[in-house]
């Protein structure tokens, strides 16, 4: 659409779709205006290598985004407040995601990094690798992404910042990669129902008193078998249950089981989490399809 077009932009869309070239800031004014309506939007063929700070913060109906291909930061407030979106797959090409970027996103159950879900096996096997250049995750960047279930934060990341998973009240398993060193405070704070966290770095990551404020220091925290006695040597790691990852049980445990409606199928037990076979799908205990 020529730029001078985008002042005949309606309000109240619903639906919106950018197929290429640059969106402007007077296309993301036109487009704001539809922010109460609009439900899914897609700008992953556009140019953009970043957006201006807030730039779709408040879409509240909205359920699907799909970023830019070569989107280099998520800034700050990005898209904050969007209370129904569903998932995010934050491009491989993202370096940084900023502070708030996606505060109060509460209806999130899935992250993605560079094309790894965020928890989600593949197909019998472990979760594909991440191409993702994420660097650095900021101060509250995830804060209230209540839905959000199973984490896997990809290599490369260095630095999680205070908050960032603040009051993900349903965040069950976590995955910190082995290029962390530094997590802020209260990053995993509320985070009450967390069963297991696997730590992939050597040395222990710096943490605070309060990194995972309300978190049960009875859980397993898996960490390279080499590096237990240092983990249980930290001021704040030996507060938790530190095992070596070669401990950590492996493989699929298949249960017969009795699905809803009566159909027959196998529950998979897969690094602790669950998932329905069904002929050759698999799905999540909530009926997702895992790809």
């Amino acid at each position: 659409m020529p730029e001078s077009d985008w002042i005949y932009c309606p309000r109240h869309l619903q639906h919106v779709a950018v197929n290429n070239g640059e969106l402007t800031e007077s296309a993301l004014n036109a487009i704001n205006q539809s922010y109460k309506t609009l439900q899914t939007l897609d700008v992953s063929n556009v140019t953009n290598t970043e957006f201006a700070d807030e730039a779709f913060k408040g879409y509240y109906n909205l359920t699907e985004l799909k970023l830019p291909a070569d989107l280099q930061k998520v800034s700050y407030m990005m898209v904050a407040g969007c209370k129904n979106l569903q998932s995010i797959d934050i491009p491989a090409s993202v370096e940084e995601i900023e502070q708030s970027a996606f505060e109060d996103c509460r209806s999130i159950k899935t992250i993605t990094f560079g094309g790894a879900p965020a928890g989600a096996p593949g197909r019998f096997n472990a979760p594909a690798a991440s191409t993702s250049q994420l660097r650095r995750i900021g101060n509250w960047a995830f804060y209230n992404a209540h839905e959000l279930q199973n984490l896997e934060i990809p290599e490369g990341v260095t630095e999680i910042g205070d908050g960032a998973f603040y009051g993900c009240t349903y965040l069950e398993e976590m995955v910190l990669p082995s290029s962390v060193q530094e997590i802020g405070d209260n990053t995993f704070a509320l985070c009450s129902k967390l069963k297991k966290i696997t730590v992939n770095s050597l040395t222990p990551p710096t943490i605070q008193a309060k990194t995972f404020y309300d978190v049960k220091r009875q859980i397993p925290v898996y960490v390279p078998d080499e590096s237990v006695d240092e983990y249980e040597g930290d001021t704040y790691w030996q507060e938790f249950n530190i095992q070596g990852i070669s401990n950590m049980p492996q493989g699929l445990d298949e249960i017969s089981s009795s699905l809803q409606g009566g159909d027959r199928g196998r529950l998979i037990l897969h690094n602790g989490q669950i998932f329905i076979l069904r002929g050759e799908k698999i799905y999540t205990v909530t009926g997702q399809e895992v790809k």
